[in-house]
């Protein structure tokens, strides 16, 4: 990966606050939502490059993140069919 482009992914990094705040209200109401869903798809997010702590505090991948929710929707909309 050239530095330019590690650059740009750097810039997708976002605090959990700042993510919900960026026009995802509709799906996490609140930041215990955004709290519990992480908890609940920890390992899902990790393995997909959604989360990240590069220093030591959660920070989401705003690309990976919103492909991980939509995937993990899907995957609790097939549960319940």
């Amino acid at each position: 990966m050239e530095t330019n482009e590690g650059a740009k992914e750097l810039f997708k990094l976002t605090t959990l606050t700042g993510y919900r705040n960026n026009g995802r209200e509709h799906i996490f109401p609140s930041d215990a939502s955004l709290d519990w869903f992480i908890r609940k798809n920890r390992g899902h997010l990790i393995k997909n490059n959604a989360l990240l702590m590069p220093t030591g505090r959660k920070l989401i991948n705003q690309d990976a993140f919103d492909l991980a929710v939509i995937e993990i929707g899907k995957i609790a909309a097939e549960k319940y069919r």
